[in-house]
């Protein structure tokens, strides 16, 4: 039989299997001790306790008739001289990622709430680029008639159809963002541009960075002159050191701090919905809630 599956030599205590959350064998991962995780070296994937859970994965295979092959990180094209789980699975957070401790200290140098920012990445040279913490969406409003309602019917047909709608709608941004990243330009019609920057918007010396993609590559030999017939504010920025291109290692630790910021928000959205249901989700229609 061909190959379906292949089990990944994680680290000397897990194992893991490349597959989105989503995947067929979803629910009997989750029963024999399997966790999802976005952000494994590989990308998105379950892991396994070798100790604890190895043997049932490969029963539960047997059980499906599929064939798995063994594999190390090398063998999919990941460097394995480093992997970022310890002994029960859990991902360990990188140390560009700010500590609790660390976030605290930077919110109160810039006089900003941390409590807003769950997620703050150093970057290789020490710019700060920090990911709000946004509000769960639970009221949505959709047209009231033509093909706007009839998408608002099959949104709030069943529970489970309101439940997957309420987890899209606050979590889609994210992913969105992280397909830029892998998939610069390409991931969706209204992302256009190419080449990510940094820019600091702060003329006091705040350590605080954003993103901003433009279709001027850095390494153009007219970048300033380019820069300064896209926007003159952009110019002045960059001669003074507040905007500048982004490099690799710096866009491998925003693609990894905005998977761990997609795991926070999946676990809020997961945590409400045990909590109240979808009783306390709000689907309506303009002008009249047919």
């Amino acid at each position: 039989m061909e190959t379906d599956i292949k089990l990944i030599d994680y680290s000397e205590k897990a194992v893991a299997i490349k597959a989105d959350y989503d995947c067929a064998l979803q629910d009997e991962f989750k029963m024999i001790g399997g966790r999802f995780n976005s952000r494994l070296s590989f990308g998105a994937g379950w892991i396994f306790s070798r100790k604890k859970h190895e043997d049932n994965l490969r029963g539960l295979f047997d059980n499906y008739g599929l064939s798995v092959a063994s594999v190390t990180l090398s063998d999919i094209g990941v460097n394995s001289d480093k992997t970022d789980t310890d002994s029960d699975g859990k991902t360990e957070t990188p140390d560009y990622i700010l500590t609790d401790k660390e976030r605290k200290e930077w919110a109160q140098s810039i006089g900003y709430d941390c409590k807003n920012y769950n997620v703050v990445i150093r970057l290789s040279v020490g710019e700060i680029v920090a990911i709000q913490k946004p509000d769960l969406k639970t009221e949505f409003w959709h047209h009231d008639e033509g093909p706007g309602y009839d998408e608002h019917c099959r949104i709030t047909e069943t529970a489970q159809s309101k439940r997957d709608y309420f987890i899209g709608e606050n979590t889609d941004s994210f992913r969105e963002l992280i397909e830029d990243f892998i998939n610069p330009g390409s991931g969706r019609e209204d992302c256009g541009y190419k080449y990510l920057w940094l820019a600091n918007w702060n003329k006091d010396g705040r350590n605080q960075w954003q993103l901003k993609w433009l279709d001027i590559s850095p390494e153009s030999t007219n970048c300033r002159e380019a820069l300064g017939w896209h926007d003159s504010e952009l110019q002045s920025m960059y001669d003074e050191g507040r905007f500048k291109p982004l490099s690799d290692d710096d866009r491998a630790r925003l693609l990894a701090g905005y998977r761990i910021a997609l795991e926070a928000i999946e676990k809020r959205c997961n945590a409400y919905l045990k909590r109240y249901g979808e009783d306390k989700l709000s689907f309506r229609t303009y002008w009249a809630d047919r």
